[in-house]
């Protein structure tokens, strides 16, 4: 059998970008739901519910660039609801961000004593 299919190198250690490494940190700081723009509305993906700009709170806002591209950026929300949920959404950085989510954002609460 002819495959291209290489084992992993067990002396390679898995990269894990920087974005990675602080989802796996905000994850253990309770930062777990996933959450997605749909209609002008943030979107717990686990239960559907919705959310208006006038429900969230930015907990903090984190900005990563590619490694080997800097047109390869992306910017991580830190969010929490009014009912108690914390979590993140990812967007492009730049032109390829997604202008209804950044004008959803600049217009909601901001955390002055960023939690995480």
């Amino acid at each position: 059998m002819n495959s291209t299919y290489k084992e992993k190198d067990p002396e390679m250690p898995n990269y894990r970008t920087p974005m990675v490494e602080k989802l796996e940190k905000l994850s253990q700081k309770g930062y777990t739901v996933d959450f997605q723009f749909v209609e002008g509305e943030l979107v717990d993906l686990a239960d559907r519910k919705s959310y208006t700009q006038e429900q969230v709170r930015i907990a903090n806002i984190f900005r990563f660039e590619g490694i080997s591209n800097p047109d390869d950026m992306a910017i991580l929300y830190v969010v929490e609801t009014n009912d108690g949920k914390m979590g993140t959404i990812s967007d492009a950085f730049g032109v390829y961000g997604d202008p209804n989510l950044e004008a959803f954002f600049n217009g909601a609460e901001q955390i002055t004593e960023r939690p995480c």
